[in-house]
């Protein structure tokens, strides 16, 4: 079996990757360098389209979400099943200006 670590990404509101760890490149199969500074949304598979909209939305408000079971499209094209933890990262005024998730890979 082979240990994965847990992706650590950071996102803009708008779903810009700011920071991406090697956890995420052995989950999502892309480097650093061909996803940051790009739209997230490529990892959702076509039928979740709005499911990232929708929890951004729930970050937006200063919610966080816990252990969040759905799927991820890898570069590969393979469908993964993965749990999210996500929340808001806040600025020096307190505002909410990018959020991170966790994300696992299980079977």
């Amino acid at each position: 079996m082979e240990l994965l670590e847990d992706a650590v990404i950071t996102k803009s509101l708008d779903g810009i990757s700011t920071t991406w760890n090697k956890g995420a490149e052995q989950v999502c199969g892309y480097s650093a360098e061909e996803i940051l500074g790009k739209p997230i949304f490529i990892l959702e598979p076509a039928s979740l389209v709005e499911e990232t909209k929708e929890l951004v939305e729930l970050i937006k408000q200063n919610d966080r979400i816990r252990h969040y079971e759905t799927l991820r499209l890898r570069k590969d094209g393979k469908i993964i099943n993965v749990s999210l933890t996500l929340f808001p990262i806040f600025d020096d005024s307190e505002n909410i200006h990018r959020y991170r998730s966790y994300c696992q890979r299980y079977n």
